[in-house]
C-alpha cells in the first residue's frame, strides 16, 4: 500500500470515524457507508496482514463461487466498508458506549443469546467477522463473563502496524482492563480456558485460532479441505460443557448485526465435531459473506499449503 494511501486511511480512521463515533447506530453506519471503502490500493493493500492480502481475498472469493463474477468486486467493496465499521466500533468499545454496542445488534438474536447464556457456561466458538470484538463485548454487557482466546495484536510493533492493526492495538490495550484475554502467544492458553470454565464462566474461541499445540484436523470449508485447530470442540468435550456456535454479521454494512446461534452436542469424534462447527459457520457466511475476514487467508488454511 502506498504511503499516501496509508496516511489518508489513518486520517480517515482517526478523524472522520472518531467524529462519527459520537453518533449511534444505525446513523453512524449510514453516514460512513459512502466513503468507508476508500483509501485502499487493491493491488497492495494488506488489511490485517502483509501487503497483497486483499488481492488474495479477491481470488478466494471468486473461487468460492458465492456470487456471479460481476458481483465479486462489489462484495469486496462491502468487505472494506465492514473493515471501517470494525474500526468505528472499536472506538465505541474504548469509550465504553454500551448502548451503542447493544443497538448494533438485531433484537431477536440478542435476546436468544441472553436467554441461553443465563443457563450454564459454554465454549462459544465463533468466526473472524467484523463483529468479533463487538460480539465479545455484547456477551459481557448481557451479564455473562467470558474469557476470550485470541492472538495478541499488541505483539505487532506500533511503527510497523497499518491503520487497521493500530485500531486493534489501541482497543485491546484499553479493553484488557475489563475483559479477560487468553492470548495464544502467552502459552498454556487451554489450561487457562479450563480454569475459566470450571469457575462458572464461558470461553470464546474463534474456530481458526490455535488452542492446543497439535496441528489440527482436516475439514471442508467452501469446497476446500482445510486444516482446523481442535481447541473449541476438544475443550467442550473434555469438560462436558455445551459447544455453542455464535457468529455475528450483516448482509449490508449499514444493517444491524444478526446473531446466528447453534448448539452442538460434542461426541468426542473431533473430526466430526469440527466439521459440524464449520458447516454452521459456512452457512452463516453464505448469507453474509462480505463481513468475514477469512477470505484473505482461506487458501492458506488449505491442506497442502502449510
Amino acid at each position: 500500500m502506498s504511503p499516501w494511501n496509508d496516511i489518508l486511511l489513518d486520517v480517515y480512521f482517526r478523524i472522520v470515524l472518531e467524529a462519527l463515533a459520537f453518533s449511534p447506530p444505525p446513523l453512524a453506519y449510514r453516514a460512513m457507508a459512502p466513503t468507508a471503502h476508500l483509501f485502499r490500493d487493491w493491488e497492495s493493500y494488506g488489511a490485517w496482514y502483509e501487503p497483497g492480502m486483499f488481492k488474495n481475498g479477491l481470488r478466494n472469493l471468486k473461487n468460492a463461487r458465492i456470487f456471479p463474477k460481476s458481483r465479486v468486486r462489489t462484495a469486496l467493496k462491502d468487505y472494506l466498508r465492514f473493515e471501517s465499521r470494525f474500526v468505528l466500533e472499536n472506538i465505541w468499545l474504548r469509550k465504553h458506549k454500551k448502548q451503542f454496542v447493544l443497538h448494533s445488534f438485531a433484537n431477536k438474536g440478542m435476546r436468544r443469546l441472553a436467554a441461553l447464556l443465563q443457563n450454564e457456561p459454554y465454549v462459544v466458538v465463533t468466526a473472524h467477522t467484523s463483529a468479533l470484538y463487538l460480539l465479545v463485548s455484547l456477551i459481557d454487557i448481557l451479564g455473562h463473563k467470558s474469557g476470550f482466546v485470541c492472538n495478541n495484536p499488541m505483539k505487532q510493533s506500533w511503527a510497523g502496524a497499518n491503520p487497521v492493526q493500530r485500531s486493534a492495538i489501541k482497543t485491546i490495550r484499553a479493553w484488557t482492563q475489563t475483559q479477560p484475554f487468553f492470548f495464544v502467544e502467552e502459552g498454556k492458553v487451554m489450561e487457562r480456558a479450563r480454569a475459566c470454565i470450571r469457575s462458572g464462566q464461558s470461553v470464546i474461541i474463534p474456530q481458526d485460532v490455535l488452542g492446543y499445540s497439535e496441528r489440527g484436523v482436516k475439514a471442508r470449508l467452501f469446497g476446500r479441505q482445510v486444516w482446523s485447530p481442535v481447541g473449541a470442540a476438544r475443550l467442550a468435550f473434555d469438560l462436558g460443557v455445551p459447544l455453542l456456535v455464535v457468529v455475528a454479521g450483516a448482509c449490508h454494512p449499514a444493517d444491524p448485526y444478526e446473531v446466528f446461534i447453534k448448539r452442538i452436542h460434542t461426541t468426542g469424534r473431533i473430526v466430526q465435531d469440527v466439521q459440524c462447527v464449520f458447516d454452521h459457520i459456512e452457512a452463516f457466511i453464505q448469507m453474509c459473506p462480505a463481513c468475514w475476514g477469512g477470505w484473505l487467508y482461506l487458501d492458506r488454511m488449505a491442506v497442502g499449503s502449510v
